[in-house]
């Protein structure tokens, strides 16, 4: 170190002292990663999140294991690095210029359980899609890339396309131009013979949502079924109807993150916690959530999963799709989903006379309100003739 940078360390060293910074050396020794005690598990010190550890060739890869509970990591741990590893043996195979789409698909698969950009459904969803591919072209795993033509692949999305639902179907060409990609940038194959299939166009989703008796008929219904948690499980239903939150935000809200004195949830935006865009936001608690929550500090049940006792979660149980679907047939009103529970909240409040901007800002859109618009225009326009209708002169 020059004479030169010994002083400016010094000034730095008391400026810092002076204003409450840390000095180099304390920056230097800052924890980002702290080592657990099983073999390629760490924790991210600034969010508690355990992460697996795989190193391929001079490059680490981090993965999240979608906890902050040590024992959870440590079982999910092992898992986790096989499918690393499998991923590095598909890449080497890619290396060697002579790879299947099978081999081909394991290496995206890989690459996309590696990405720090994408949450824990995205993948899951993107696997699906895989999947999706495998099963209805059953022998183009074990063809060689460099032999599939584009005519081939027209003619299993031909087939394709008469059974599955368009978003599903674009969404797996998507997947399938992707692992195509990946061997054109490996310099295996010079073109994407998925390139040309013509993605399906996909009309708007028609709300069918209960009316208001429709809706505690149904969550009615839940609770008196008899099973162990059916009270829980209405308890789900309600608290995603009354916050239009999506059903992994709802599953990570904890006690400390409602604020009475404000009247507002606050949600995380977390990578393990199902916020899509990562920011954090404020729900606010209206009147029925507001008796909701008060009922539930009295409950004495715990969490129905071993890793969630003693989260301080306000919610046992983190999804309910049998219960639900069953109480829907019970009440004769068309099936409805978890995430359905979030249109029935927006749709409330636009009927309710709230703007579609504050309604998309509580449901985390980041657009303005564009989507909520197009989601839900008709319901704004169709309250407007209504409102209009109770104007006298």
């Amino acid at each position: 170190m020059s004479l030169n940078d010994l002083r400016m360390n010094k000034r730095w060293v008391v400026f810092g002292f002076l204003h409450g910074y840390p000095t180099p050396k304390q920056v230097k020794k800052a924890k980002v990663w702290q080592k657990a005690r099983e073999q390629y598990l760490y924790k991210h010190v600034p969010t508690g999140v355990y992460y697996a550890r795989s190193r391929a060739g001079k490059e680490d890869r981090w993965v999240t294991l979608e906890t902050t509970v040590l024992s959870v990591a440590e079982h999910r741990v092992g898992k986790k690095i096989k499918e690393l590893k499998k991923g590095h043996t598909a890449r080497r195979s890619l290396k060697g210029g002579l790879a299947t789409f099978g081999e081909a698909d394991a290496a995206y698969l890989a690459s996309v359980e590696a990405s720090p950009h994408l949450k824990a459904s995205s993948k899951h969803y993107i696997k699906q899609t895989v999947d999706a591919i495998r099963k209805s072209w059953p022998d183009l795993a074990k063809r060689k890339l460099a032999d599939i033509s584009a005519s081939e692949c027209e003619r299993w999305a031909s087939g394709y396309t008469k059974t599955i639902h368009p978003t599903r179907f674009n969404n797996t060409v998507a997947s399938m131009r992707h692992i195509f990609d990946l061997a054109i940038e490996h310099g295996i194959v010079h073109d994407n013979p998925a390139a040309d299939i013509k993605k399906l166009r996909i009309t708007g989703k028609k709300l069918v949502l209960p009316s208001k008796g429709k809706f505690e008929a149904l969550v009615k219904s839940m609770e008196e079924a008899g099973g162990g948690f059916s009270v829980d499980c209405a308890d789900l239903v309600r608290f995603l109807a009354y916050s239009g939150c999506r059903l992994t935000e709802a599953a990570h809200v904890r006690w400390q993150d409602i604020d009475g004195a404000k009247n507002q949830i606050w949600i995380h935006g977390r990578p393990d916690r199902g916020t899509k865009n990562l920011e954090s936001r404020a729900v606010p608690i209206i009147p029925q959530m507001r008796q909701l929550l008060d009922r539930l500090t009295e409950r004495e049940k715990d969490a129905r999963s071993p890793n969630r006792r003693g989260g301080d979660y306000v919610l046992n149980v983190t999804e309910c799709t049998k219960a639900l679907q069953s109480a829907c047939d019970k009440v004769e009103i068309k099936r409805i989903s978890h995430h359905d529970l979030r249109h029935l909240f927006a749709t409330r409040c636009i009927e309710s006379g709230i703007d579609i901007p504050t309604v998309a800002r509580w449901l985390g859109h980041k657009d303005g309100g564009a989507l909520a618009m197009k989601t839900y225009g008709h319901l704004r326009d169709e309250h407007s003739q209504a409102m209009a209708q109770k104007v006298t002169f």
